[in-house]
């Protein structure tokens, strides 16, 4: 028998791996060395445009060279004048000296939405393309400005035809995309640069090696670990919602003596001061989308998988027998985003059990996921336990967040509109100002000074993905913003902070399902509502039927529903209770966490 040398072995492997990262780099070291070696350009002298009304000029957002007509097609913004009400957005045709406007291409009586144009080039089959910024679209227009097609992108700035694959590249905020003409990205550069670049597409390449390699061996081949637990949150949020109220739960009831915990998460050294007996903390999808070995080998062989949202690949491979719990972030109102919905006949996720808070929720979530009602787990959220049992009074939580004093207090989460982060029908819609159902910055003050008249003090939350907001919180004396940093550095859960409010304010958001459970006031702010029927839609043919709660449209909607609770006045309260068993499971006096623990016999 011939004996083998582990070192050859570790070598040639490690070899193996070099070659083909090696193999996947050399692409973009011939871009770098390019670069590189490429001349700086400055401009020698500086050209006017001509004007384009009454003496103005117009702002240029985008310049292209039609060689073919010898001339440059020019975006114009379609504001000349800073207090102009209405964009109308132009592409004007330029002579090749810059002395004179030959022609106008006038896109804004196409797109009755399109704000400005940010970029414009030509294809080679003479069709224009440009970036709708406003409406975070890419379009595709012929000569005369007619649509012939359009790509979804989030503020596209910037773009130009590659003629020799047939491809757009397109410059948005925070990444170079390379896509094709019906909008499949074929590459996509980030904004760290091109070693960013590099490290993102290599940790993307390697993830995808290990899931074919250690996952697929380990799930066919390996021995399952009934006493493992992995616990997985939404990308790039590590130890936090579900996962997170489920593991304090085990961790209280020294569950973890008796099973081993792994934590997937995206940085272990912000996780590292939660760490208990037989808790493991291990890499997967860090900020380059690299995933360790480690989490494939978990992701295979544990017993009990719980995640949410969209990180089941990481047992895409696993031993039978593994029970796997997709535990969600929550049910509300909206729909699920047209590109999310799979194809009919086939499961969306994989998965033995999906979380819902209710039995309404099981129709519409089997509907959603295209799996059997008998998946459907109608237990409610771990995170319940935080909502209906936080561990500080309200005093303390003011006083930690906003050194502020104990009073009414009443926070308002609304869900996002447009985002910064995904593409969706949302970025569609538009607000005057940055909260719905306001119209200025003037209507907020307003409504704080309404506020000092109750003795109520207003949280504003914002959704993860809304795209930033602004506030001079030194402007307002009973309002103030919440973020994810804040709690975290406070030692509060957000669901606890919900947990001692005295109301809620939201719209079509999962929280306002939530908070029910509190017998409290609530909200619904539906300025937008046929906005959203329109673009997203709901899982309620009526959600409004589903709404037990004062719906407001306006500031003196908003104003009316904080004199109610000032006074301890709940219109809808009957019309809660009347909805409550069929929007939730009411929770057994041990709570949520240890229903979900006995379902799954875990103890």
């Amino acid at each position: 028998m011939i004996k083998v040398n582990k070192k050859y072995i570790v070598f040639i492997v490690f070899f193996s791996f070099f070659i083909l990262a090696l193999a996947f780099l050399i692409p973009y070291i011939k871009v770098e060395i390019l670069r590189k070696n490429c001349t700086k350009i400055y401009a020698d002298r500086i050209l006017k445009l001509p004007d384009k009304k009454d003496g103005l000029g117009f702002t240029c957002t985008g310049l292209f060279y039609d060689k073919e007509e010898n001339c440059f097609l020019v975006g114009n913004a379609g504001k000349y004048k800073p207090n102009d009400k209405q964009f109308k957005a132009t592409i004007e045709v330029v002579e090749k000296d810059f002395s004179s406007i030959t022609s106008s291409i006038p896109c804004y009586l196409s797109f009755e939405k399109m704000k400005d144009i940010q970029g414009v080039c030509k294809a080679s089959d003479g069709t224009i393309w440009l970036c709708s910024y406003g409406e975070n679209k890419i379009r595709h227009i012929n000569e005369n400005g007619q649509e012939i097609g359009y790509i979804d992108m989030l503020e596209p700035s910037g773009i130009a035809n590659d003629s020799r694959s047939n491809t757009l590249w397109v410059l948005t905020k925070k990444y170079l995309y390379n896509c094709t003409y019906d909008g499949k990205v074929k590459r996509k550069i980030k904004e760290e640069g091109l070693a960013g670049s590099v490290l993102y597409y290599l940790g993307r390449f390697c993830s995808k090696a290990e899931l074919a390699l250690v996952g697929k061996w380990f799930g066919n081949h390996g021995k399952l670990r009934q006493n493992c637990i992995v616990l997985k949150n939404r990308t790039m949020q590590d130890m936090t919602d579900n996962p997170r109220a489920f593991y304090e739960y085990l961790i209280q009831n020294k569950i973890n003596e008796n099973y081993q915990i792994i934590w997937m998460v995206s940085d272990k050294k912000k996780c590292e001061k939660l760490k208990c007996k037989n808790v493991k903390f291990v890499t997967a999808e860090n900020k380059y989308g690299w995933s360790s070995p480690l989490a494939y080998y978990y992701g295979a062989v544990a017993g009990f998988f719980f995640y949410t949202n969209n990180t089941a690949y990481l047992n895409f491979y696993h031993c039978k027998g593994q029970t796997t719990v997709n535990m969600w972030h929550g049910c509300g109102y909206k729909d699920a985003a047209k590109d999310n919905k799979p194809p009919a006949g086939k499961s969306m996720m994989h998965f033995d059990h999906a979380m819902v808070p209710g039995p309404v929720f099981v129709e519409t979530k089997s509907r959603y996921w295209n799996c059997e009602k008998e998946k459907i787990l109608a237990l409610g959220y771990p995170r319940y336990d935080w909502m209906l049992h936080p561990s500080v009074s309200r005093g303390e939580a003011l006083e930690k967040l906003f050194s502020h004093k104990d009073m009414k207090t009443v926070i308002w989460m609304p869900t996002f509109r447009k985002s910064e982060v995904l593409i969706s029908a949302e970025n569609e819609i538009e607000l005057p100002f940055q909260l719905p159902a306001l119209e200025s910055e003037a209507e907020l003050k307003a409504l704080d000074v309404h506020l000092r008249e109750c003795g109520i003090f207003l949280i504003i939350k914002k959704h993860p993905l809304q795209s930033g907001w602004s506030l001079d919180e030194g402007a307002y004396t009973n309002i103030r913003y919440v973020t994810e940093e804040m709690l975290q550095k406070s030692g509060i859960q957000l669901y606890e902070l919900v947990g001692l409010m005295d109301g809620l304010i939201s719209d079509y958001s999962s929280i306002a399902v939530d908070y029910m459970l509190l017998d409290r006031p609530l909200g619904y702010v539906l300025t937008d509502l046929e906005s959203y029927r329109n673009t997203r839609g709901f899982v309620f043919e009526n959600p409004e039927a589903y709404m037990p709660g004062e719906k407001i449209y306006n500031l003196e909607d908003l104003k009316d529903y904080f004199s109610h609770i000032a006074v301890g006045e709940d219109p809808f309260k009957e019309e809660r209770r009347r909805l409550l068993p069929a929007m939730h499971t009411m929770p057994k006096k041990s709570g949520y966490c240890e229903a979900l623990a006995e379902y799954l016999n875990i103890k």
